[in-house]
């Protein structure tokens, strides 16, 4: 599925749309205060096993000249629940010693409430 110039696939049972896909991104974009509209031929994947890079496995890994992302939610069918924001931090530039890219937290559960998803209910949510 795309949208925002990015090609979404949700592996083993996470499911992917574009309308989440699209409130994912709009909050990625207001949280890093990112100016590119799109993020043309960028692909990510959310599966159930980790992205492993050189033995070490990561809730998350942005490979940049691949134009790659590939996360593992948190939650079975929940990839709000990841290291997505993280991610597309990444994606547009920013690095590690950026302060965003451990404060993405209320982020996260924003978009979890915001999809209406099932698999995406937090346990401490009222709603």
């Amino acid at each position: 599925m795309e949208a925002n110039g990015i090609c979404w696939e949700g592996k083993d049972g996470i499911t992917v749309s574009r309308e989440r896909a699209e409130r994912v991104f709009v909050a990625a974009k207001a949280l890093w205060g990112a100016r590119q509209r799109e993020l043309p031929g960028w692909r990510i994947e959310f599966r159930h096993s980790p992205p492993v890079v050189d033995g070490v496995a990561f809730d998350g890994y942005c490979w940049g000249d691949a134009r790659l992302i590939v996360v593992a939610p948190f939650a079975a069918d929940c990839f709000e629940r990841s290291a997505i924001f993280h991610e597309l931090g990444h994606a547009w530039g920013f690095d590690h010693d950026d302060p965003r890219m451990s404060g993405e937290w209320s982020s996260i559960r924003g978009a979890m409430r915001e999809s209406h998803w099932p698999g995406c209910k937090y346990e401490g949510d009222d709603d």
